[in-house]
This record gives structure tokens, sequence and C-alpha cells, in this order.
């Protein structure tokens, strides 16, 4: 199921390279309006999900919500892209990114191990986490401040991960759709989090 998410991401981010990087104008001219925008649909869309999580259309909306974060992609892929190593650079986060969820699918799948214990804090730090990231977009633009938040955003990514995983394992969840949607935005905000730390240090401009 994340695999075929994955289908329409790459779609998605075509379109993005058609629309000549017009969302990305759109952000930097009214970067207020863009946020919002990005937030209701991206939680729209999760609540829609969620809510038809164990029929057809919760499939259908998991794949226009995969194309949608594709779009918002492409302006981060294009101007790592345009880096002299940018292939470079966007080819190890894939592979980081796998490697990544190889080793935390692992860990989850251990059902002798229970991981429960996790969601206690996983919510909290999804709290910390937005409140630091808003108040550096808006207010603070620190680049130092947006270079911890992506460590953080994989630690807790990773988190949610074997999370969800040993849940599963442990046959605690009951919708491939609901789980599906979590580990996609988990190992899009890894993928992410690491291209954007691998352009800062790895990038030759």
């Amino acid at each position: 199921m994340v695999g075929l998410s994955l289908i329409p991401t790459a779609i998605g981010v075509w379109v993005g390279f058609l629309m000549d990087n017009l969302l990305l104008r759109v952000a930097m001219s009214s970067p207020i309006a863009y946020f919002i925008g990005v937030m209701v649909v991206f939680y729209g869309l999760i609540f829609m999900i969620e809510k038809n999580r164990r029929n057809s259309i919760g499939l259908v909306l998991m794949f226009v919500f995969t194309f949608g974060m594709g779009l918002m992609l492409q302006p981060l892929l294009a101007m790592v892209g345009n880096m002299s190593n940018g292939m470079n650079l966007i080819s190890t986060a894939v592979f980081g990114t796998a490697a990544i969820f190889v080793g935390l699918a692992l860990v989850g799948n251990n059902t002798s191990k229970d991981y429960s214990f996790l969601g206690r804090y996983i919510g909290i730090l999804f709290f910390v986490l937005m409140a630091t990231i808003i108040l550096n977009y808006f207010f603070l633009k620190m680049p130092m401040i947006s270079l911890v938040v992506s460590f953080a955003v994989i630690g807790f990514s990773s988190m949610i991960i074997v999370y969800r995983i040993n849940m599963a394992a442990r046959g605690g969840e009951d919708s491939y759709i609901s789980l599906a949607l979590d580990i996609y935005i988990s190992l899009y905000n890894i993928f992410t989090s690491l291209l954007r730390i691998l352009a800062i240090f790895g990038g030759d401009d």
C-alpha cells in the first residue's frame, strides 16, 4: 500500500515541474496564506481518510493525498536538483530513507517487544514540533532551528513507524489504509528532512 502511494506522489512531482514552480512562487509571495492553505488541505484530507479508513473511498482519498504531497515535494527537489551534486544528494536521501525504514520495520516487527509506551510521547512531541516549526516559519526564521527541527522530525517519524508497525504486528490495527497513511507520512517527513540536512552539509553550491 505504501509502495502504491509512491506512484501518485511521483505524478504529483511531475505535475509540479510542469507548473513551473507555481507553488514555490505562491509560498514566497504569500507565506501565511500558503502555510494555512497547506495545513487545511493536509489535515482535512487526513481526517477524511481516517473517517473512511475501512472502505474504498478512503483508498481513493489516500491516493489524492499522496498526489498532493508530491506537488509539495517538487519545490524542494527542484532546489536541491539545481545544485551541482543535487542528484547525488537526492539519491542518497532516497537510499538513506529506505535503509532507515528497513531497520525500523525490523525493530517494530519484533512481537516480543511492546512499543505501545511510545504512544504517550508521540502526541506531546507532535505539538512541540508544530509549535517550533510555526514560530520559526513566521517569526524567528533561524536556519539553525530549521536544522535542529529536521533532525527532530527524523527521530519523531522513526518513533511513529516503530509504534505503528509494532501495533499492527501485535494485532492492534484493523485498517491497512490508516497504517499505510501513518507510515507514508513518516517516510515522507524522514526523506524531506534528510534531504534538507544533506543539502546543508553536502551541497557543493
